[in-house]
Formats: structure tokens, C-alpha cells, sequence
């Protein structure tokens, strides 16, 4: 959909935990912009386009 690429990091006294952290910051990130897809779908004025699956409330 041409949305920008993310990235995120975490600084930690040892790699595990800094890919530990960094990867729960990243499950955060794309949940809460999949959330926010979401409910921009779910407020549209305008009909879906044919085929849409619409985001169940």
C-alpha cells in the first residue's frame, strides 16, 4: 500500500536482550499501526471498493 519501511532498536547491555527488546517494540509497532488501518477503514465514508473485506468491530 506504500507505506514507509520501520525500523526500531533497543540498546542493551547484551545482544539477546537488545533483539528481545527490539523485537517486542516491533510487535507493538505493527500492531498499533495495523489498529490504526483498521479503524481508518472502519470510519471511511465513501463505499469499499467490490471485493473488500471490511474489519468486523
Amino acid at each position: 500500500e506504500g507505506r514507509q519501511p520501520i525500523a526500531v532498536t533497543h540498546q542493551a547491555e547484551t545482544v539477546n536482550q537488545a533483539v528481545d527488546f527490539a523485537a517486542d517494540k516491533l510487535v507493538r509497532l505493527i500492531e498499533s499501526t495495523l489498529g490504526r488501518m483498521n479503524d481508518q477503514m472502519i470510519r471511511r465514508t465513501d463505499p469499499p471498493l467490490p471485493g473488500t473485506k471490511l474489519p468486523v468491530e
